[in-house]
């Protein structure tokens, strides 16, 4: 398993938090343990944190904990390609950065012809 990379990426814009800096001062042992705990079925999601945003309008926020959100980047990275094919033609938002910028071709060329309002 590669958790190693799928907590570099979870801590993407998290490196000043105070969660992220917890799990990365024993960062080899925390690893581990997670690592120990998905091999023997034991792994166990934490409860969601929920807060309050307000930016541009108030929202609720569900928040995972920061070894749940690594959990997540590696399934991720194990299983997006068996499914992304099959997601909607126009869906990006979680796709590379290459195809992100497909998208936004595809969407400027799609406006200038008039395909957005042809539904209308």
């Amino acid at each position: 398993m590669d958790i190693y990379r799928a907590y570099k990426v979870a801590r993407l814009h998290k490196r000043s938090r105070e969660y992220q800096l917890r799990f990365e001062f024993k960062l080899e042992e925390n690893l581990i343990l997670l690592r120990d705990e998905l091999l023997s079925g034991n792994y166990r999601p934490q409860p969601l944190t929920c807060f309050m945003i307000h930016d541009p309008k108030m929202r609720e926020v569900f928040a995972a904990d920061f070894r749940d959100r690594i959990v997540h980047h590696l399934l991720y990275n194990y299983i997006h390609t068996l499914f992304e094919w099959q997601f909607v033609a126009g869906n990006y938002s979680c796709s590379s950065r290459s195809i992100r910028i497909w998208a936004s071709c595809r969407t400027t060329t799609a406006i200038a012809c008039g395909a957005c309002f042809s539904a209308l």
